[in-house]
């Protein structure tokens, strides 16, 4: 049976450590939010012809989500096979037929037209389309 030594504890300095983290280089922007919007500012810019200042929106962002390789989403702790950070933003939004969606109900019982509406057009352009060569 063997007896382990204490391990011997070491001061770190953690200025070096967050100094030296890698990384790309590149000045990082600082990201403000107001109300939905979102702005990128940066401090110092990477090229002359880059704005210290940007919009974010949706598409925006979904372009850069799009350029991250799969082995970035590892990096990251994203499974590439299974959730990229492009699929967190909703791009299409299921909406389901009318003859699932429930009825508007206005003033007591008396359905809205809407549906009824809706469900006439979806009918029309059912027969003009099964007319039309």
């Amino acid at each position: 049976m063997s007896v382990k030594q204490p391990l011997e504890v070491t001061s770190v300095n953690f200025t070096d450590v967050f100094q030296s983290h890698g990384g790309c280089g590149r000045y990082q922007p600082k990201i403000r939010r107001m109300g939905l919007e979102l702005t990128a500012e940066w401090k110092h810019v990477n090229e002359d012809s880059q704005e210290k200042k940007i919009v974010l929106s949706a598409e925006r962002v979904l372009e850069i989500f799009k350029r991250i390789s799969d082995e970035e989403c590892t990096a990251l702790g994203f499974d590439a096979k299974f959730a990229r950070p492009d699929w967190m933003i909703v791009t299409v939004l299921p909406v389901p037929p009318l003859c699932v969606r429930p009825a508007v109900v206005m003033f007591g019982s008396a359905r809205n037209q809407v549906g009824e509406k809706s469900s006439y057009i979806w009918f029309c352009a059912v027969h003009i389309c099964a007319i039309a060569p």
